[in-house]
């Protein structure tokens, strides 16, 4: 059994199994700001933004930009739609959407920040939303798919404020269900419901893609009517489109090293195997030959007294027939 258990940790450690998330897509964080990615996050500076920390700045006095933020509430049959593109066939996890808490005003930096999301929900296309030949491929707009709503330590201000702390930004992860996709282009859809008793200042409101001198940042598209119609998602100062930020993450592959081609781990595996199995066996043989070897000692010891007695015995009565007789018969 003691091998058995020894084997089976041999194998787990050559052939380990991954089923790990990974970002497929993300136009929200770029690792490089000469990519070509915008993120929404303007200025990482402790010295700028509300309590040290990041902000992203709506340029209202550069360049006349007017909106904070986009709604997308359930309640007023609002949905706003993105494209993004997967380069291989993929199996998607989860998507993080970024939106606001419009207007907080609060002494209590907790109550602030605390979310008020009670649903998301989300449709995919395998085209632009409204266009002819395009259709949805997954999700709708009833079954809430929401997993966490969290903050992000970001604040969206502007450029007149910018230590602002009215408009923290949230996380908003939603399920997508393991949905499996093919390369393309396709389009995400999504809508909020706030907790009920909650004011219409305390909706969340989707932030665009924010890069300091530029005004356009996208082609999203908006719909006032849930979903029947669509129209450019437009800053209401500068009447640029706009487009959104998003990550989705997708299931890793699981990798699994061929166990049937006894490759570099297989062969190691197995000659710790056999190292095992023979000092075993080595050491069961030792002990076994030892147990032989001291029971042949006691009884060769115990044979000899008993030969030596035989042939002290055996010399007396040789002794005794070759003495001479010396009585005379009568």
């Amino acid at each position: 059994m003691k091998l058995l258990k020894s084997f089976c940790c041999i194998l787990i450690v050559a052939f380990p199994i991954f089923a790990l998330a990974q970002e497929c897509y993300n136009n929200a964080t770029p690792a490089d700001l000469d990519s070509g990615v915008l993120g929404f996050i303007t200025n990482r500076d402790s010295d700028i933004g509300c309590r040290g920390l990041h902000i992203s700045e709506l340029q209202f006095l550069d360049l006349g930009m007017q909106d904070f933020g986009f709604g997308v509430k359930s309640k007023n049959n609002r949905t706003l739609a993105d494209d993004f593109t997967l380069n291989k066939r993929s199996v998607l996890d989860q998507v993080k959407f970024y939106a606001l808490k419009y207007r907080i005003r609060s002494s209590d930096p907790v109550a602030t920040i605390n979310p008020i999301l009670e649903s998301a929900f989300l449709r995919i296309w395998d085209g632009k939303p409204g266009e002819p030949g395009s259709s949805i491929i997954h999700g709708n707009l009833t079954d809430n798919v929401l997993v966490s709503s969290v903050f992000t330590q970001i604040y969206r201000t502007n450029d007149r404020i910018v230590d602002s702390c009215e408009r923290p930004i949230m996380e908003v992860t939603v399920d997508l269900k393991c949905v499996e996709l093919d390369p393309g282009k396709y389009w995400l859809e999504w809508q909020f419901k706030v907790e009920i008793g909650k004011t219409d200042f305390l909706a969340y409101r989707s932030v665009p893609l924010t890069r300091l001198g530029q005004s356009s940042s996208g082609d999203a598209l908006i719909s006032k009517d849930d979903g029947s119609t669509y129209e450019p998602v437009l800053d209401s100062g500068t009447k640029t489109p706009q487009g959104f930020p998003f990550i989705i993450s997708c299931k890793k592959e699981e990798v699994v090293q061929p166990i049937p081609t006894m490759g570099e781990w297989g062969l190691i595996s197995l000659g710790l195997l056999l190292l095992i199995l023979g000092t075993t066996a080595i050491k069961q043989s030792r002990l076994q030959t030892l147990r032989i070897y001291s029971v042949t000692l006691s009884y060769q010891s115990t044979s000899n007294t008993v030969i030596c007695d035989a042939i002290g015995d055996l010399s007396m009565v040789l002794k005794a027939l070759q003495k001479p007789n010396n009585d005379k018969l009568v």
